[in-house]
């Protein structure tokens, strides 16, 4: 049933506290919610508004809490839907791709790179977008 309208914008405003744990706390508990209900227009855009802009934080375990839920949330189902291209147009990252606004591909990109340097991206990665976008 997830959260209230009012608790949700209040998880989402914690992701700009002045503390870092706080910060890592509200990233994490935004990918739970999400997790938990990925057709949930509410926790796709607080997700997208409050965690993904923690890609780009000065304290790296806020970033890396951010990074981590990229991760689940997003790549590793992108690069799952390779192997079963029958189901990757059921899979909820769809949605949460469509909701992402010109504003967030910055934080996105930004995300990826650092990923990608850190040598976290799915190795089968480049061919699922390759894949699906053909």
């Amino acid at each position: 049933d997830g959260l209230s309208p009012a608790a949700l914008a209040a998880v989402e405003e914690r992701c700009r506290d002045a503390s870092p744990l706080i910060r890592k706390q509200a990233a994490k508990c935004l990918a739970a919610l999400l997790a938990a209900r990925p057709s949930s227009p509410a926790e796709r855009r607080a997700w997208i508004d409050g965690s993904l802009p923690l890609c780009r934080d000065s304290e790296a375990s806020v970033t890396d809490a951010a990074l981590d839920s990229l991760e689940e949330l997003l790549l590793r189902p992108l690069a799952a839907a390779e192997k079963k291209p029958s189901e990757a147009a059921s899979l909820p990252l769809w949605p949460l791709l469509e909701d992402l606004s010109a504003a967030a591909l910055p934080a996105l990109q930004h995300a990826l790179g650092v990923l990608a340097a850190r040598g976290r991206t799915p190795p089968a990665l480049a061919r699922s977008v390759q894949a699906l976008l053909s």
